[in-house]
């Protein structure tokens, strides 16, 4: 079996068979879920890839705006790929050449070294393989399909001669081509921002967390995603007590600390692939993909114990408390009716006095 995260291999020294990892061993995710630990049942191969149809490209961004003939000329060059989970599309170290979109699926970004945590999830719609294909190096992720996955996979030969072909086709790549230097064609995961994708306007700059712009644009793709798949999405929601009071008593220094304090310890005590969100109202969210209430109610009482021990030096940090709302999708509820049911649970912890939890 291939290591995905092994950094010394290269394109003449990779088997050419097909990979599969065991998914327990690489994420925290699977290695925890009874559901992932039972045999996986026997496939006669871990990836069938056939021609692309037309139909499979039209309802993608990168060939939107393309006539009927364009798509159908473009579709024979790309490939529809159907993998099982844990397939290895390209590992650490190996060069690659291709664009991967996922139609159907999920896959995940591991980086080297072997640690169980994804530092991106690559959800329907989305893609990933353009950065290492452009720049012709070996791939700093590890890139896995974590679901039974449905791919449209793209040589960047076929790219090059299709956008000399193809006015609107160029647009639509130079667009694809902005949104991964923004970092934005994938879920970033696994705690605060990194630095080089601060600038595309998806963080606050003062927590490192995910903003309102991220709510209003990424949020209601995860809860769509859930919703279709028939997977349960929770979200915690929670104001920080008396905020405004410590504003008016210890100027604006105090509470930018304790949200930066808050949404550290968020990120401490969450799953590598929950995401954490603070909102232009100075709301702060946990959204927690593929789990229930309990969950979002475990985490939530954490959050609550875990803001008593904050402490500063040279700042007069009065006891923190929480108001808390904890939600689940239900239904075919859309992702502002679940931030909207999280904000009225938020006001009445905030009714009762604060240091509360409604559900």
């Amino acid at each position: 079996m291939i290591n995905p995260f092994s950094k010394s291999q290269t394109p003449h020294d990779l088997p050419d068979d097909q990979e599969v990892v065991d998914l327990s061993e690489i994420d925290l995710d699977f290695a925890v879920e009874e559901a992932f630990r039972q045999e996986a049942p026997k496939v006669i191969s871990p990836v069938v890839s056939v021609p692309a149809e037309a139909g499979q490209l039209a309802g993608l961004e990168l060939f939107r705006g393309l006539s009927d003939e364009e798509i159908a000329e473009f579709a024979p060059q790309c490939q529809s790929s159907r993998v099982v989970p844990g397939y290895v599309l390209y590992p650490t170290g190996r060069l690659n050449t291709r664009l991967y979109v996922v139609i159907e699926g999920q896959m995940r970004l591991y980086k080297a070294g072997g640690e169980k945590r994804p530092c991106g999830i690559v959800d329907i719609g989305q893609s990933c393989g353009l950065t290492s294909a452009l720049t012709m190096q070996a791939a700093e992720h590890s890139l896995i399909a974590t679901e039974a996955s449905h791919l449209l996979v793209v040589e960047m030969s076929a790219i090059n001669k299709f956008t000399a072909r193809s006015h609107v086709f160029a647009q639509n790549y130079a667009a694809l081509m902005a949104s991964y230097a923004k970092g934005d064609h994938c879920l970033l995961v696994g705690g605060r921002v990194p630095a080089p994708v601060r600038r595309d306007g998806y963080v606050d700059q003062a927590t490192l967390l995910h903003n309102q712009h991220w709510l209003d644009t990424m949020f209601p793709r995860i809860v769509d995603r859930c919703r279709m798949a028939g997977h349960p999405l929770s979200l915690v929601a929670l104001r920080v007590d008396g905020l405004e009071s410590i504003d008016k008593e210890a100027g604006v220094v105090l509470s930018p600390y304790l949200l930066e304090a808050v949404g550290q310890i968020m990120v401490e005590n969450s799953r590598p692939t929950d995401l954490h969100v603070i909102d232009r109202d100075r709301r702060l969210f946990v959204v927690l993909p593929d789990s229930d209430l309990d969950a979002a109610r475990i985490l939530a009482n954490r959050l609550r114990e875990r803001v008593k021990t904050l402490t500063a030096e040279d700042l007069p940090i009065p006891p923190v408390t929480l108001s808390i709302g904890i939600v689940s999708l239900a239904g075919e509820e859309s992702g502002n009716g679940l931030l909207a049911r999280a904000d009225t649970l938020i006001q009445k912890s905030i009714n009762a006095g604060g240091n509360w939890l409604n559900e």
